[in-house]
């Protein structure tokens, strides 16, 4: 890859990041989490309503019904409620782990049910949110190419699983360990442990609950 080829590929990918944050059901478009109760849960804009839509929505457009298993959503008369992308009246819900969520639209609001253990909560998208908008573009170093480390891709026999706090119910696996040369010297990182911890972090992308070990060239 030349020096010109490497640049334009990191600009496009910072020029998608901008874009994917943006897009219709993005990052900027979130606008509500709401934990369901057992019994009814109105949606809709009326401040009573255990899920709270815009102003711009009539008060009720509908309810959920939460037994402590199974969630389902029937809309209110007249209104024109689609669950992934079909017109429907009721719907049995199924939650965001599973294969095929089911995503409930009004116009350009859109819900699913989200499972967190024993919990049940509803995600909302406001596709009309100002931030879509005015959220600022990032701010970015330059780009320093005695950061463009070369790497050798080594597949473990059997991959490795980490363990999150994030989302118990997706661990994600670890198939390599990397190799990379910085500056003459030889950086193996290496997953090297699968005990599960809890990782404490404020960040969305805390540090993982696993070790990793850097391995210094041998001496010469």
């Amino acid at each position: 890859m030349t020096s010109q080829t490497y640049r334009q590929t990191i600009n496009a990918w910072r020029r998608e990041r901008d874009e994917i944050i943006r897009r219709e059901n993005g990052w900027l478009s979130l606008s509500g989490l709401y934990w369901l109760k057992l019994g009814k849960n109105q949606v809709g804009s009326d401040p009573k309503s255990e899920i709270q839509l815009p102003e711009r929505v009539p008060a009720n457009i509908g309810h959920l019904e939460y037994n402590g298993r199974s969630v389902t959503f029937r809309a209110a008369p007249g209104q024109n409620i689609q669950v992934n992308d079909k017109q429907t009246d009721f719907a049995i819900l199924q939650p965001d782990i599973s294969e095929t969520p089911s995503y409930i639209r009004r116009e350009d609001i859109q819900l699913v049910v989200i499972q967190r253990g024993n919990r049940m909560g509803v995600r909302m998208w406001d596709n009309q949110r100002e931030e879509r908008r005015s959220f600022p573009a990032r701010s970015w170093f330059d780009i320093d190419e005695k950061f463009r480390i070369p790497a050798t891709f080594t597949p473990y026999d059997r991959p490795k699983i980490a363990f999150f706090r994030i989302s118990p119910e997706k661990n994600p696996s670890f198939p390599s360990k990397d190799i990379y040369l910085l500056n003459s010297a030889k950086i193996i990182i290496n997953w090297t442990s699968t005990k599960r911890t809890t990782a404490r972090s404020s960040s969305a992308f805390g540090t993982p609950p696993v070790k990793m070990r850097a391995t210094p060239p041998a001496a010469t």
